[in-house]
């Protein structure tokens, strides 16, 4: 069994179904598979956090990994479509840091305006305490 497919299984046991599917023949079509899941986790009340950062987390060692099969799958299968709805950007602060998505935003471009990376960035800014009587508070 392939390298990507054997750390997909380690990493995402929850959706062995998917990685093993005999239509998921090569990395792109596994990344395909694992972004209509993502997409499903992200609609879900409460969030599966857990299981989304980990979907997450295998895509940043698919960028890394040797293999540029594996990395294009990940970046062109996956990454480059974190934004397409909202219910996956409110999400994203939750699971990656404000450079991580930083660094998707050449791949975001491809499939999205500069006022739609602009609004999902503007997730990662903390919101600033209320000043209340000379004093900061949240009430």
């Amino acid at each position: 069994m392939s390298l990507w497919r054997n750390e997909a299984l380690r990493r995402l046991p929850e959706l062995r179904r998917v990685i093993i599917d005999p239509m998921v023949d090569n990395p792109m079509m596994l990344w395909m598979q694992l972004r209509t899941e993502f997409d499903l986790l992200c609609k879900k009340d409460p969030l599966p956090l857990e299981l989304i950062k980990r979907i997450w987390e295998y895509a940043m060692w698919c960028f890394a990994h040797r293999s540029g099969n594996v990395s294009t799958a990940a970046a062109y299968g996956f990454a480059e479509h974190l934004i397409d709805f909202r219910t996956k950007c409110r999400v994203l602060p939750k699971i990656m840091s404000h450079r991580d998505f930083t660094g998707m935003i050449p791949l975001l471009r491809y499939h999205h305006s500069e006022a739609e990376i602009e609004a999902a960035l503007s997730l990662f800014k903390a919101p600033r305490p209320r000043r209340i009587g000379g004093r900061t508070g949240s009430s």
